[in-house]
């Protein structure tokens, strides 16, 4: 009995990732830069990248002068933006990340190796959250008819 209802569920997931047709967002070539502002103009460049629409993405936002800060850059603005940048206000900068995709695939192949896809530390997929809501409610059945 158990172990159908085991199947059962395993079985209504699967459908559930069937249907499910997320794409994922790839993030091949894109670079993660430290620049570190040494004068307040320097400081200023970065907050004006920061509401440009250029496509970039702050993981540690501009703070004060002196302070790390780190961009997500795209590959298709690389060529163009750092240049300028480092050009106009021979500001430094080194490459933190040098391919966010692959960061993110050794990530994912960890949490895999460790079996730790469900928990407070990961984001699991929509499929693997409908499983386990699915087994929670039978353990829960279970633990009631123990009762």
């Amino acid at each position: 009995m158990k172990f159908a209802l085991v199947v059962t569920l395993t079985l209504l997931g699967l459908a559930f990732s069937n249907q499910i047709s997320a794409e994922r967002v790839k993030y091949d070539n894109y670079k993660v830069y430290r620049f570190i502002p040494q004068t307040e103009e320097e400081r200023q460049v970065l907050i004006q990248l920061q509401e440009s629409n250029l496509g970039v993405k702050f993981w540690k936002g501009v703070k004060s002068v002196g302070q790390p800060v780190d961009v997500m850059v795209p590959p298709h603005v690389q060529m163009d933006l750092l240049p300028a940048m480092t050009r106009r206000e021979n500001m430094g900068v080194s490459v933190f990340v040098e391919d966010v995709q692959k960061l993110i695939d050794q990530e994912a192949l960890t949490i895999l190796k460790e079996g730790r896809a469900l928990d407070w530390t990961s984001y699991g997929t929509l499929a693997d959250v409908r499983i386990y809501k699915l087994f929670a409610m039978f353990r829960l059945q279970i633990a009631t008819c123990k009762k």
